[in-house]
């Protein structure tokens, strides 16, 4: 019997023309044959052109694609292509105000365009564990690669607002109106924030830190950003209507409102904290400017001063006006002087200057009595728990001194001489 043999000729195994490793039946994995070809602009620019008709045409396939490509897990080194890539296109100024043209335009032709993105990307902070953390530490990581990062960010933004105030303006109104009709979107923002901070209290920490850093290595930037916000907020209606919001955002969130209160109560228990924002806010002439802004205030708009205490208007006969008290002691201390007797009284008539951790500050004693005898007699009035704080201590001794110099009796009213 006879075996036969029969040879059986290996075929041979082809692999993808475009060098990705991928065994073919023909040349290449559909899709392939483009790869490492370089294409003129202008056949990119049709082939651009193309897409994005068909993806106008047929919603379903875009949506398909989004789809795919949302969660998509991408290599280190395919990210490190995509950035570079972005960061070269964007070198280019051209490119800058295409995609932001193109952008504007997505925005004004589709008005739901804004909200869908918002939604979108509050759906995934909310359904991906750790990825506010990650985008966190991605945006934290490009500012320690890259310390200009900061800095060019800042100037683009200032240029561009103005260069483009009417679209600031547009953009402003725009978010506005949709802050608005969205209300809870504010809530759960705040709540979010909040929540972030008590959960990486060392990271918000550090955060402040690095932006006040930057307002001092950058005080030409500091003073353009500051002339900005003096003009805005020196806008009565701007004020009203950021006041409005929050006032109405607590007044609607009463739980927020006492959220906010003890993170702040907190932060003013830590001593670094405090001591970083003094650094930040209070400077020397800052104070001093400060101070001086509100001793102006309080003398010339007195009804508008200290609304949380018992204020008001009481008619003195000593003086045949009405004066203006901002404590119950305050006017216990007209009702005592009304029947002494004296020739009148003024209230808050001087201001002041004294010196408290290196910054000079203003004072503005509550009374000033003229006797029959032609003496003069400064008065002030406070509480006897509040004699013990070193301020109080220091602007006491700056009236006390005042008056020495200038041949004057002075007295310091508490519940004892008031009768309370």
């Amino acid at each position: 019997m006879k075996i036969l043999k029969l040879r059986v000729k290996e075929k041979e195994v082809k692999y993808c023309e475009c060098g990705c490793g991928t065994v073919v039946k023909n040349r290449f994995v559909h899709g392939h044959n483009g790869r490492g070809s370089k294409r003129t602009l202008e056949q990119k620019k049709r082939a651009s052109e193309a897409r994005i008709k068909l993806l106008k045409e047929n919603p379903d396939i875009a949506k398909k694609i989004a789809k795919a490509n949302t969660g998509k897990k991408r290599t280190k080194e395919q990210r490190s292509k995509m950035s570079v890539t972005g960061k070269k296109r964007f070198e280019d100024p051209k490119e800058i105000e295409k995609s932001s043209i193109a952008a504007k335009k997505a925005y004004r032709d589709d008005p739901t365009y804004a909200v869908r993105n918002s939604e979108a990307k509050l759906k995934y902070y909310r359904e991906t564990p750790g990825a506010v953390e990650k985008n966190s530490n991605a945006i934290k990581k490009a500012y320690k690669d890259d310390p200009t990062y900061v800095v060019r960010n800042s100037d683009a933004q200032i240029k561009w607002c103005n260069e483009h105030p009417e679209e600031l303006k547009e953009k402003g109104i725009r978010k506005s109106e949709w802050i608005k009709e969205h209300p809870e979107w504010i809530e759960e923002q705040s709540l979010q924030k909040i929540q972030w901070h008590k959960d990486n209290p060392n990271i918000a920490k550090q955060h402040s830190k690095d932006v006040i850093q930057w307002y001092k290595d950058n005080p030409d930037k500091v003073k353009v950003i500051n002339e900005k916000q003096y003009k805005y907020w020196g806008d009565q209606e701007n004020r009203n209507v950021h006041s409005g919001r929050i006032k109405q955002t607590f007044i609607d969130n009463p739980e927020l409102a006492k959220i906010h209160s003890e993170i702040r109560l907190e932060q003013q228990k830590d001593p670094e904290f405090k001591k970083m924002m003094l650094e930040a806010n209070r400077t020397k002439e800052v104070r001093e400017k400060r101070s001086k802004s509100i001793s102006k205030f309080i003398m010339e708009n007195p009804e508008h001063y200290n609304k949380c205490s018992k204020s008001g208007w009481y008619f003195s006969k000593k003086n045949n006006k009405e004066v203006h008290y901002r404590s119950s002691y305050e006017l216990k201390a007209y009702e005592i002087l009304e029947k002494k007797n004296i020739i009148k009284y003024e209230v808050e008539p001087i201001r002041i200057p004294y010196l408290y951790k290196e910054i000079i500050h203003n004072t503005v004693p509550d009374i000033l009595v003229y006797h029959k005898d032609g003496s003069k007699e400064l008065i002030e009035v406070k509480a006897r728990w509040n004699l013990e704080q070193d301020n109080t201590k220091i602007k006491l001794e700056a009236m006390e001194k005042y008056s020495k110099e200038n041949n004057m009796k002075f007295s310091v009213w508490t519940e004892n001489e008031l009768g309370i």
